[in-house]
C-alpha cells in the first residue's frame, strides 16, 4: 500500500509522495500542473464527463457522472487499451454503482478497480478487499487515500520476467517444440523460432485441447488462434485472442 493525495489547488498538496491524482476536465482541471510540480510522481487524470474517452478513472458522484454512466465509459477506455482504468465513488454510492454494472448490456462489462470515499471508514486499509484504493482523510486543502502498490495503465509498466526458452522433446519420430509467447492486453503475441519451415508438420495452442481437474487443467476450451509461417525460411509463430498479458504455449510438430 502507499500514500496519495489529491487537491483541486495543486498548491496544497504536501510534496514527496509517490502517487498523486488530479482532474483532467471540469472545473477544476489541474493534472498538468500536479505533474509539472511533482515529476518524480505518478499522476492519476481523473476525468469527470462520463461522454469523453479520457483519463483513468471516472468520478461518480453527485455533479460529475452517476453510476449508470460508469460502465459505458469504462468499456470506452479498455478499448481504447487503457488496461485499468479505475471508478470513484463513495462507500454510500458502492453498491448503486455495482447494480449499474450489472445491469448494463447483462453485466457484460466487468467492474474495474474501484476507489473509494469513506471517511474516516476503516482507516489506511481498503474498504474491500476488491478496491484498489481508499480516500479517508479530509485534510481541508487535500485529501488523503491509500492505494495499491501497482495501478495497471497508471503507474510505469513493471519490467516483464524473461519469456521461459522453448523447449524440445522427441514424439516418436518427430519432434515436439513447446513455443512461449506473451501476449499483450489484446491477448496477440509473435515469435520467431528457429524451426526450419521445410520441417514444420502441425500447431496447436494451449487449451484447445481442455484438460479435467484431475489432469490439472479447468476443462474447458480457452480462447484464441494460433497461425504458422515462412519467416526466412523459419518457423515464425503467430497467436491472436489468446488471455490477455500471460504467456501462451505453443506446440509445434516437426519432423526430426
Amino acid at each position: 500500500m502507499r500514500e496519495m493525495a489529491d487537491s483541486v489547488t495543486p498548491g496544497n498538496l504536501p510534496p514527496g509522495l509517490p502517487l498523486y491524482a488530479g482532474y483532467d476536465d471540469g472545473h477544476y482541471m489541474d493534472v498538468a500542473q500536479i505533474r509539472a510540480l511533482e515529476r518524480d510522481a505518478t499522476v492519476m487524470a481523473v476525468t469527470t464527463d462520463p461522454a469523453d474517452n479520457e483519463g483513468d478513472c471516472l468520478d461518480v458522484e453527485n455533479g460529475d457522472a452517476r453510476p449508470e454512466d460508469a460502465p459505458p465509459w469504462t468499456d470506452r477506455r479498455r478499448v481504447a487499451g487503457h488496461p485499468g482504468p479505475l471508478n470513484y465513488c463513495s462507500e454510500d454510492t458502492r453498491q448503486a454503482l455495482l447494480a449499474a454494472y450489472a445491469s448494463y448490456q447483462n453485466g457484460a462489462v466487468p467492474v474495474p478497480g474501484l476507489w473509494v470515499a469513506a471517511y474516516p471508514g476503516k482507516g489506511p486499509v481498503l474498504q474491500e478487499p476488491t478496491d484498489v484504493g481508499h480516500q479517508f482523510v479530509d485534510h481541508g486543502g487535500w485529501d488523503q487515500s491509500v492505494m495499491v502498490d501497482y495501478l495497471p495503465g497508471i503507474d510505469p509498466a513493471p519490467p516483464l520476467p524473461p519469456l521461459p526458452a522453448p523447449t524440445s522433446s522427441p514424439r516418436g519420430d518427430d519432434m515436439l517444440h513447446t513455443v512461449p509467447v506473451r501476449t499483450d492486453i489484446s491477448g496477440n503475441g509473435w515469435v520467431e523460432t528457429t524451426i526450419p519451415w521445410a520441417d514444420f508438420m502441425a500447431v496447436a495452442l494451449e487449451g484447445s485441447d481442455p484438460q479435467t481437474p484431475e489432469q490439472g487443467g479447468d476443462g474447458v476450451y480457452w480462447p484464441g488462434t494460433v497461425k504458422v509461417q515462412d519467416r526466412n525460411n523459419m518457423v515464425l509463430v503467430t497467436v491472436t485472442g489468446f488471455l490477455p498479458s500471460v504467456v501462451a504455449n505453443v506446440f509445434v510438430c516437426a519432423t526430426a
